[in-house]
């Protein structure tokens, strides 16, 4: 028998094709989603100034320790950005950093199915996680918005996961080490975009050490506790680089942009009552979904047990979505920033994603062992044809929101009117601005105004020598701006109209007068 024949002896060809046609089912939802999903898109939410500050970072023309975290907080690193600027230079649009996350995120589904044998079941979890990030609603609000770190978290503790569950397993000191330090890269970068990853990486080495346990996989006993060792560096790395970053922002700017992340004394209850309420929201409730979730786990655990066998690799994946997303309740209720941040929804987004994520596996595995292998095939065959009529039939470029089709064209006639300028402003009109300006010497320096947040307070002492500067404002929601004013300490004067209106924003030239004297007030 030569070489050709024993390979077609032991090839199952229905598990081959199967695999064939879910991959090039996850393999077409990724261009079908980088046409149809931008910043600019009516499809995906609006890009704001928030959604600005990382496209700014990426543009910077300088790098200090300020950029290693979203300009102004110290909750949101910006290692992706950082990444990108590495790679691609300092020419970045939101179009293109969006392409990035895309191309970083859709390759989870793959690290995921990684975690479950190969088969039906894998092969579902190929496509129902890239369906689940863009079909899930409520996520695109803040899974793919670049003013948010979850895209990125879901990307880096994916892969933390598989390299925790390697190092559990691995018995040969050369595999530990080699997953140890997959561990602690994922785990850092995890740590980094968001500090939130920790109490899910933790809860996830516990699981796989359990799971080394039971299964009989593994270290000595001696060694079992290595995974923790990883997650340990990790968090060294961070709480130096926020040490790092509070310390320069300080000396840099006099204020140290430190979250305080305070017990919420007083407000326990108060909290718990309105996480609940937060989690019973929407139209696929997180808490309804978790605890479907949490019980199919329950039922797998009691199975085994009854059976005398080690837990299902389902059941292992499901527990793992199931304590990431209960994981991150805690400090939704304990920590008083969440209060202060009136609850918002983005706080629950990775609960929602990794419960659904784990009652997706479980749906997926008790379809596989009940519907019969043709009638999976066929569904995923069809699955992939209307995948590949999708790419005809939706339109080439998806409809724009108003606004930011105005906000660019305003942005751009800026470029050629005023290139390089200080741009003054209330802080939703300067970020915006800048970021949609071409990505080269005319971008415009955002600067807001007195009393709004600042982010980028390192063009604050250009403001003592230049010799003029523009102040946006929309036309439709603002009054004329004075005619004198002071911002920054610096007494400044406009022209009598506008150098510049362009689809419903307006500029106005300032001259700078020099520094301002005291108790000196804006005059309309």
């Amino acid at each position: 028998m030569n070489l050709l024949q024993r390979w077609r002896a032991v090839t199952n060809w229905g598990a081959l094709v199967a695999t064939l046609v879910a991959g090039l089912g996850w393999g077409l939802t990724l261009p079908l989603i980088l046409r149809l999903i931008s910043p600019s898109s009516s499809w995906h939410h609006e890009f704001t100034s928030d959604s600005a500050i990382p496209v700014l970072v990426t543009r910077a023309r300088t790098l200090d320790v300020f950029h290693l975290f979203y300009f102004g907080q110290d909750r949101f690193g910006m290692w992706p950005f950082l990444l990108a600027r590495a790679l691609g230079g300092t020419n970045w649009t939101a179009e293109g950093l969006q392409r990035v996350m895309f191309v970083m995120l859709w390759p989870s589904a793959l690290v995921l199915g990684a975690l479950v044998p190969s088969g039906p079941m894998r092969r579902g979890l190929w496509l129902f996680i890239p369906l689940l990030l863009v079909l899930s609603p409520g996520q695109e609000r803040y899974l793919l918005d670049l003013s948010q770190p979850y895209g990125w978290q879901v990307v880096a503790l994916v892969w933390s996961w598989l390299a925790l569950r390697g190092q559990a397993k691995a018995a040969e000191p050369p595999r530990v080490v080699a997953y140890g330090a997959l561990a602690f890269l994922a785990a850092t970068l995890a740590m980094w975009i968001s500090s939130s990853s920790l109490p899910s990486l933790l809860v996830l080495a516990g699981l796989e050490v359990a799971k080394a346990r039971l299964e009989g996989t593994g270290r000595a006993r001696a060694w079992r506790l290595a995974p923790l060792v990883p997650l340990l560096g990790a968090f060294l790395v961070e709480r130096e680089l926020l040490v790092l970053y509070h310390r320069f922002s300080r000396q840099a700017f006099g204020h140290a942009y430190r979250t305080d992340l305070m017990l919420d004394r007083g407000y326990l209850l108060e909290n718990a009552r309105q996480v609940l309420g937060q989690l019973m929201t929407g139209p696929a409730p997180a808490l309804l979904v978790l605890a479907a979730l949490v019980a199919a786990v329950l039922w797998g655990l009691v199975a085994a047990r009854r059976q005398g066998r080690p837990p299902s690799p389902t059941t292992w994946f499901a527990a793992g979505c199931a304590l990431v997303a209960l994981s991150q309740i805690p400090a939704l209720v304990l920590i008083q920033h969440v209060r202060l941040n009136a609850y918002n929804p983005r706080y629950f987004c990775l609960i929602l994603l990794f419960a659904q994520m784990g009652l997706g596996a479980v749906v997926l595995s008790e379809l596989a062992a009940r519907v019969s292998p043709r009638i999976r095939h066929a569904a995923g065959i069809v699955l992939v044809g209307g995948l590949l009529v999708a790419g005809p039939v939706f339109p080439p470029t998806p409809p724009e929101h108003l606004r930011h089709t105005h906000a660019r064209a305003a942005a751009l006639a800026l470029s050629e009117a005023a290139p390089g300028t200080l741009l003054l402003g209330n802080y939703w009109c300067v970020y915006l601005i800048a970021a949609l300006q071409p990505p080269d010497e005319r971008a415009a320096r955002p600067l807001p105004q007195d009393g709004d947040y600042q982010r980028t307070p390192f063009y604050i002492p250009a403001m003592k020598t230049a010799a003029d500067a523009v102040w946006v404002q929309t036309e439709a929601e603002e009054p004329v701006p004075p005619t004198r004013q002071v911002q920054h300490g610096v007494e400044l004067e406009r022209d009598a109209a506008p150098m510049l209106r362009r689809s419903g924003f307006a500029f106005w030239h300032y001259r700078v007068l020099g520094p301002a004297p005291r108790m000196t007030e804006s005059v309309p």
